[in-house]
């Protein structure tokens, strides 16, 4: 509940009869991590955080400059030297009490984005180099999180979503309703540049210049995402590019499809992406540790046809849901909720591949990582996409 402070404090956001009390909830619940605190971050934190974001992460490993102030104010001369997501956090908690902000002083990067992302709802890419937005975005696929990004060049700006819808848990009622590829094919950050820009190239600020004021409207925008995203509010930038001239204050949307079959880099065999996210190419890490083992639809059910000896974990925790995979996807386990699987890991096999899933593989890629981290299991798999996955499987199998 809202407590009266609450209430009079965002009294004009809700009487916005598309918010109301119950958008103002599910601002006050939410988990956003918002990567890198400079030009971008500064809006999208400081409106987030006047909007009521209630669980708000930061990540920045860098300190303030004398050359930020032109375009990041959230930071002032006093604050030179000092470390971004500090000095960032610092000022938040001073202009809402009411939120909970964590500071990460420290740079996003293959080995730490599973613990660092892991307790977020939605990821803010507010970063200003490649490395770290291409690990954003592949854990963003792997785990069905929405990624709002934002960029800016000189006087041009852009904002699209990422990685929108695939996470979301739907009602089991309405799944024969979804549209299959509006909903399971949201396009990722690799969709609209599948490489990273030659060395030099000039694609950031600090070699081809921001005009000020741009980031203050480009993360004004990103933040407005979050906040649809969060509250059901409009229709998000998902498969749109939205492109901002600031000269001419012209906008351009232009679509995006998604043309990745998969959320690793295995299919395409792109070792310069590969080289720039991962400190040693050769690591296993990039298949395993970095992401958990994931399964596909058409490989279980290639599994189930050859009879198998395998173990199928529902790990659901909305009990309701269970008779759809039972009577009527032909997706049948063992029902063990998540609370009680971390608890106690007793029932899973250690001796037979065990496949966890959920409705979208998001609650049991965490499932994945807990078994493998806590308890070493080694014989586990997630079922990619979960139950929407497999229907969507299903329902192709059906057309042909």
């Amino acid at each position: 509940m809202l407590n009266q402070n609450e209430i009079e404090k965002y009294s004009r956001q809700i009487i916005l009869e598309d918010l109301g009390e119950e958008g103002q909830l599910k601002l006050k619940k939410a988990r956003v991590m918002v990567v890198g605190a400079g030009g971008l971050g500064c809006p999208v934190l400081q409106y987030l955080t006047a909007a009521g974001a209630g669980n708000i992460g930061i990540i920045d490993d860098d300190l303030v400059d004398l050359s930020n102030l032109h375009r990041q104010v959230l930071y002032n001369e006093e604050d030179i030297d000092k470390p971004k997501a500090e000095a960032a956090a610092e000022k938040l908690r001073k202009q809402n009490s009411d939120i909970n902000i964590v500071a990460y002083n420290e740079k996003l990067n293959s080995q730490n984005v599973n613990s660092l992302l892991k307790d977020y709802e939605v990821i803010v890419d507010c970063t200003d180099n490649f490395e770290s937005r291409y690990v954003i975005d592949i854990y963003c696929d792997k785990t069905a999180t929405p990624m709002v990004y934002g960029s800016v060049h000189r006087f041009q700006g852009q904002v699209c979503v990422f990685n929108y819808g695939r996470g979301q848990i739907i009602d089991p009622t309405i799944y024969e309703s979804l549209s299959d590829d509006k909903y399971f094919e949201s396009p990722t950050y690799r969709c609209l540049y599948p490489k990273p820009p030659e060395a030099g190239s000039g694609l950031d600020c600090s070699e081809g210049g921001v005009i000020g004021v741009l980031p203050g409207i480009i993360g004004s925008m990103q933040a407005a995402e979050v906040i649809k995203i969060i509250t059901g509010i409009g229709e998000v930038l998902s498969g749109k590019l939205l492109c901002f001239d600031m000269k001419t204050m012209e906008s351009t949307i232009i679509g995006i499809k998604r043309n990745i079959k998969d959320s690793g880099f295995s299919s395409s065999g792109d070792k310069e992406l590969w080289k720039l996210i991962m400190e040693d190419p050769d690591d296993s890490r990039f298949s395993s540790e970095y992401y958990g083992e994931e399964i596909y639809a058409e490989i279980l059910m290639n599994w189930m046809r050859e009879k198998k000896d395998i173990q199928i974990i529902d790990v659901r925790e909305n009990k309701k849901s269970w008779f759809k995979s039972d009577e009527h996807y032909g997706l049948d386990g063992i029902k063990i909720p998540l609370s009680e699987l971390v608890k106690n890991p007793k029932s899973v096999s250690r001796e037979k591949d065990v496949v966890l899933f959920c409705d979208s593989g998001n609650i049991s890629h965490e499932a994945l990582i807990i078994l493998k981290e806590k308890y070493e299991f080694t014989n586990v798999y997630n079922l990619r996409g979960g139950m929407k996955g497999w229907i969507k499987m299903k329902k192709k199998l059906h057309r042909k």
